[in-house]
């Protein structure tokens, strides 16, 4: 992870934002960009735990929205997949945690034409669901 990113990460009060099981947000946002592939999937899966488990979005993930978006740039089709399905959680939810998806469609657009079919068409739907 780039150093800019992880000193934004680090300038959040993240014992502000709950999440499922108390996880260390950052520390799961750094292993989630984690170039060895089997860590980053483990983490996608406890990121995904920690902001979205028992069916309620919880309060992290609306901060952790644009380090998640930056993370696709650097991650396997796989972890990305991972991160769509957070975001669109977040779009499902509504309010504030839809609006912090629609803030970074931008950045989202370019995986339009990601050569892995299921995250462009997954990016394709998100973006579909942001714009209702």
């Amino acid at each position: 992870m780039a150093d800019a990113l992880w000193m934004k990460i680090r300038e959040i009060d993240w014992t502000s934002y709950p999440t499922s099981d108390g996880s260390n947000v950052p520390s799961l946002l750094r292993n989630l960009a984690s170039r060895k592939l089997p860590r980053a999937m483990r983490a996608s899966h406890q990121v995904w735990t920690a902001l979205c488990d028992g069916g309620v979005l919880h309060p992290a993930a609306i901060p952790a929205a644009p380090f998640l978006v930056e993370t696709m740039m650097i991650s396997d089709p796989g972890v990305q997949d991972g991160i769509i399905d957070i975001l669109v959680r977040m779009v499902t939810e509504g309010g504030d945690a839809k609006v912090a998806v629609q803030n970074l469609s931008y950045a989202l657009k370019p995986y339009l034409r990601s050569k892995d079919e299921i995250v462009s068409s997954k990016v394709k739907d998100l973006l579909a669901s942001i714009s209702e």
